[in-house]
């Protein structure tokens, strides 16, 4: 008996809690100066402003979900387009079916149709490459 209130004295020792020393807070980050849309500013689309400052440097401004950011118009990109991106390279005719290749980021992307379901972008290559082999 006296083992036993011997061990359960000594649980209840480790499972009280220690004292608590007080901590430091740790210092708020400094906020880095927001940058606004300044007055003037003509806007390009939905989320972009294009303003010149008073050095004649121009800036576009792009709203963004972190807040606006300033770039150097000679940072802009230009919109990748269409016809471009995706380009079906290589159509292939396999009797009833037309196989397609194009280019993709981890290797050609293949696929094969009937020709009665081609859609335009596929239909627009096929036409291509038979005039072509003409």
């Amino acid at each position: 008996m006296k083992r036993l209130a011997l061990f359960l004295f000594a649980v209840a020792l480790a499972a009280a809690p220690a004292e608590e020393r007080a901590k430091p807070k740790p210092k708020p980050a400094a906020k880095a100066a927001s940058i606004k849309v300044p007055e003037g500013a003509r806007r390009v689309d939905h989320n972009t402003w294009e303003h010149t400052d008073s050095s004649g440097k121009r800036w576009l401004y792009r709203e963004t979900p972190f807040g606006v950011t300033r770039m150097d118009e000679k940072d802009k990109r230009e919109p990748v387009r269409k016809d471009a991106q995706g380009a079906i390279a290589k159509v292939e005719d396999a009797g009833d079916t037309v196989r397609f290749e194009r280019p993709g980021p981890f290797g050609p992307y293949r696929w094969e149709k009937k020709k009665s379901e081609l859609n335009e972008e596929e239909q627009t290559a096929w036409n291509k490459s038979r005039k072509e082999k003409d």
